[in-house]
Order: structure tokens, then sequence, then C-alpha cells
């Protein structure tokens, strides 16, 4: 009798315990197949914000960046800001913006390199003219306003401020013997002035093209005069 019992009662608990269990896996399918509440947006913190536009927003080809160079350094050459023949403004290239050079960082010949094969030419003379009158930063700034004219003459723009500003650059190597950028202004109040004085052929760092351009620019100088060693006060 007691063994009866003892497996209506075994049967019982069998019957509850199976109940019981399938009511729980019941209940815990209706709350996944449940909608999730309502987020509310001032509660998300940054992250979860930054998830969540990420997740809804589609997928968006990246907009082309036009960056543009800021002016690092005041120009050398003040007086050519504008192009001798015509007046017309320098015309500003697309260039992105570097950092702002030192003049005291022991790479910027680096910077100075990877600023032209990136096509940064804007960058690159300015931050070649911080570290004027050095002999490097002179040939550089040289070659860079080169290839502005040769880029200028291709778009049909006028590039009459960069042969002046060349001209000029080739001065001030002529003139340099210290560390200080000698003064310009006391060879003319400007570029086309100081060529009809000084001429080109004892400056060095010109070449026949140049010569060519400045010819065609501004005619035969007046003279050639052979700038002596100059040292400022």
């Amino acid at each position: 009798m007691i063994f009866i019992l003892l497996i209506i009662v075994a049967t019982a608990g069998t019957i509850w315990w199976l109940h019981r269990s399938e009511r729980q896996q019941r209940l815990h399918n209706v709350d996944l197949q449940a909608p999730l509440p309502a987020v509310d947006p001032q509660q998300l913190s940054l992250e979860d914000t930054w998830s969540l536009n990420s997740a809804t927003e589609p997928l968006r080809d990246a907009a082309p960046v036009t960056p543009t160079e800021a002016e690092l350094v005041p120009s050398l050459f003040p007086d050519e800001a504008v192009a001798v023949s015509g007046g017309a403004p320098k015309e500003a290239a697309l260039t992105f913006e570097p950092a702002t050079p030192s003049s005291g960082s022991d790479h910027w010949q680096d910077q100075l390199k990877a600023l032209r094969d990136a096509g940064a030419l804007d960058a690159a003379l300015t931050l070649a003219r911080t570290h004027f009158p050095r002999t490097h930063a002179l040939q550089q700034a040289a070659v860079i306003l080169r290839q502005q004219v040769r880029l200028g003459i291709e778009r049909t723009q006028n590039v009459d401020h960069w042969v002046s500003e060349l001209y000029d650059t080739a001065l001030v190597a002529a003139l340099a013997r210290g560390k200080r950028v000698p003064s310009l202004s006391k060879l003319g109040t400007n570029s086309e002035d100081r060529y009809r004085v000084i001429g080109y052929e004892h400056l060095k760092l010109l070449t026949k093209n140049d010569i060519r351009q400045l010819r065609q620019l501004w005619g035969e100088p007046e003279r050639h005069q052979n700038l002596e060693p100059h040292s400022e006060s």
C-alpha cells in the first residue's frame, strides 16, 4: 500500500514539474517575440548614439575634401602680392592645410619634400620661406616657383607674380651672407624696379628659362650689376 502511494506521489510530482517547465518556456518565448520598448534618446550615451546612427543611416560615399591652406607666415615680398601687369590678385591653389612649420625643425626638408610630392605647392613654398636664407630653402623655393609658373601657363593664368617672386628669391640668394634675410627694399620699391638696375647675369639661382621669362615680362634691364657681399647691422 505504501509503495503504491509513493508511485502516485512521484507521478504527480513529475507531472507538476513538466507542467511548470512548459509554462516557463512559453513565457520565455513570448518575451523573445514581444516588440522592444521605445528608446529615449536623452538616456543614450555618446557611444550608444553613435552606434544607433551608424546602424540606421545608409552608407554614403565620402564627400571630396578641398582643404584650404592657412597663411602660415607673412610674405617676404609684400609688394608682389598682386601681379605686376594687370593688377590681378594672386590666385589661390587647391592645397591641404599642413601643420604650422617651425623654423627650428630638424625635419623641415623632409616635410618640404612631402608637401611637394603631395602637390601642395603653396604650403611647400610657405615652409621654404620660413627657412630663408638657407641655401637649400632658397633653391627649393625657386624650384617650386618654376612649378607654379609652368602650371599657371598650362591653365592660361597670369603668372607674373610667380616670375616676380622667383626673381626676388634669386636676389635674396645673391645677397645672403648671414642668418638674416636681406632687405630688398633698398634695391627698389618692387621687383621690376630691382630688375631694371640689377639685371640677371650675376644671379646664379636663375636658369636660362627663368631669364627668358623675365625678358618677356620686363624686357632687357638697363644694366647687370654684380652684387658685392652684403651684411646688415
